[in-house]
C-alpha cells in the first residue's frame, strides 16, 4: 500500500474534480438547456428569439463571469434561425 493510499482523502479527489466538472458544464437534458429564475428548464431550441436575446445581454452585463458557456449555443441558434428564415420555401 502506498503513502497516498493510507490518507483520508484518499479516492475523494476524483469526486471533487467531478463536482468541479459539473459545475462548469451546461446542463443538458439530452440536448442543451437553459435554468429559467424560476428554476425551470428550457431547452434553447425552445426558446423565443427575444428570451435569447436577453439571456445573451444578461451574461454580456456580467462581463462573462455568469453563465458565459451559453454564449456559443444562443449565437448559433440566432444564425441558424436568421438562415432558416430566409430561405425560400
Amino acid at each position: 500500500m502506498s503513502w497516498a493510499e493510507e490518507q483520508p482523502w484518499f479516492g475523494l479527489e476524483d469526486l471533487i474534480l467531478e463536482a468541479m466538472q459539473s459545475e462548469r458544464d451546461i446542463e443538458y437534458i439530452s440536448i442543451p438547456a437553459w435554468r429559467m429564475a424560476n428554476g425551470e428548464l428550457i431547452a434553447i431550441r425552445d426558446m423565443k428569439t427575444s428570451h435569447i436575446k436577453n439571456c445573451i445581454k444578461m451574461i454580456y452585463r456580467s462581463n462573462g463571469t455568469w453563465r458565459h458557456q451559453y454564449l456559443r449555443y444562443f449565437e448559433a441558434k440566432l444564425r441558424k434561425r436568421k438562415y432558416l428564415k430566409n430561405q425560400p420555401i
